[in-house]
């Protein structure tokens, strides 16, 4: 936090003054201090990364391995090997048996 402030104050003293209002009017200095502060703000803000979209928000299935691979780079490769080392064991996919995908989600919770 205390870098976002120090990046805040130090854009905030970067802005020129601003020009006189259309009139003729030139703008109060608490005026321009507020302007100067609101354009800072909403920079620091738009431009952060922490606005990752929430991959839970999908129900569980392509979409969402879709979303956390976007997310994460890392991501496709970890599932890959899950299931690698699920095949080593000698675990095979079928509809009567979900030993390979109980397997794979243990081990991407775990790693």
């Amino acid at each position: 936090m205390e870098n976002e402030a120090e990046q805040l104050n130090a854009f905030a003293r970067a802005l020129p003054l601003l020009e006189p209002l259309p009139g003729g009017k030139p703008a109060r200095r608490n005026d321009m201090v507020l302007l100067r502060t609101l354009i800072a703000v909403s920079l620091v803000l738009g431009s952060s990364t922490a606005h990752a979209q929430n991959c839970k928000q999908y129900p569980p299935g392509p979409q969402r391995r879709q979303c956390a691979a976007a997310n994460n780079p890392a991501f496709e490769a970890k599932l890959e090997r899950c299931k690698d080392e699920a095949r080593a064991m000698g675990l095979t996919r079928s509809n009567i048996d979900p030993a390979i995908r109980e397997y794979v989600q243990a081990c991407m919770h775990r790693r």
